[in-house]
C-alpha cells in the first residue's frame, strides 16, 4: 500500500515532534501522495532529475496560498521535511536515493521556476528495495465519432501528395441495411495540385457502413491537361 503520514514521521523523527500535529505538513504529504504527483516524481527520477522538480510548483503554491500556516518554506528545515516526505512516498515503489550520497543532491533546472527550493534528491529504481507498489500505465483506443472524407491524393503529373476533403465534391446516397444506415459517397470533381498547379480529376466512391466505419473505397486521380 501507499505510505501514510505516520510512516513518514516514524522514519524521520528528527523532522520534529510538532510535525505530527501540523495540519499543513499533513496536507502537503497528501498532496505529494496523489497518483498524479507520484507518477510525475517517478518520471522525473527516470529522467535523472530531482523528484521534487516535478512537484515543486504545486508544493510552493500551496505554501504561498497558506501564508499564515506554520510551514514556511523559507526555512531550511521545512524544505528538508518535504524532501523526507518524498523519500517515504517513493519508497514503496522501489525508488531510493541515488548512491553514493555525494551524488544524491542535484540542482533544480531553472525551467521549473522554483522560488524556495534550489536542489533536491535524485532517486533510482532498485528491485531489491523491495517495492510493494508499482505504476500501471493504461491506454485506451477509441473510434472517432465522425466519418472523415479527408484523404491524401497524389497528383498524376508530379506525384505530389495533396491533402483533399472529398466532401467538397461528392454526392451521398443512403440505404438501410441489416447493421443500420449505409452511405455511399460518389466523388467526381477537379482539384488543383498544390505543387505544379495543374488540374486533375478525382473520381470514385467511398462506402460507409455501418455508421462511422469504412466499408470500402476506390479513389483515383486522372490528368485533365495534356
Amino acid at each position: 500500500m501507499k505510505a501514510i503520514f505516520f510512516d513518514f514521521y516514524h522514519e524521520h523523527p528528527k523532522c520534529g515532534k510538532d510535525i505530527v500535529t501540523n495540519i499543513d505538513a499533513q496536507a502537503l504529504f497528501d498532496l505529494l501522495s496523489t497518483d498524479e504527483n507520484i507518477i510525475a516524481m517517478i518520471d522525473a527520477s527516470e529522467a535523472g532529475k530531482p523528484a521534487i522538480a516535478a512537484v515543486v510548483q504545486a508544493v510552493e503554491s500551496y505554501c504561498d496560498n497558506n501564508r499564515q500556516a506554520d510551514f514556511d518554506l523559507t526555512i531550511d528545515q521545512r524544505r528538508t521535511v518535504v524532501g523526507c516526505m518524498i523519500k517515504t512516498i517513493l519508497s514503496p515503489f522501489g525508488y531510493i536515493p541515488v548512491e553514493p550520497t555525494t551524488r544524491t543532491q542535484k540542482e533544480l533546472p531553472k525551467s521549473v521556476g522554483a522560488k524556495y527550493f534550489k536542489s533536491g534528491s535524485c532517486y533510482f529504481y532498485d528491485s531489491y528495495a523491495p517495492p510493494t507498489m508499482k505504476i500501471v500505465r493504461t491506454a485506451t483506443v477509441e473510434e472517432l465519432d465522425t466519418f472523415s472524407l479527408k484523404r491524401i491524393v497524389k497528383c498524376p503529373y508530379c506525384n505530389t501528395k495533396n491533402r483533399v476533403d472529398l466532401e467538397d465534391g461528392c454526392t451521398a446516397t443512403t440505404e438501410e441495411r441489416p447493421m443500420g444506415t449505409g452511405r455511399l459517397f460518389e466523388v467526381d470533381y477537379e482539384e488543383g495540385c498544390t505543387s505544379c498547379a495543374k488540374s486533375f480529376r478525382i473520381s470514385g466512391y467511398v462506402s460507409e457502413y455501418p455508421v462511422g466505419a469504412l466499408e470500402y473505397e476506390k479513389i483515383k486521380a486522372t490528368p485533365t491537361e495534356e
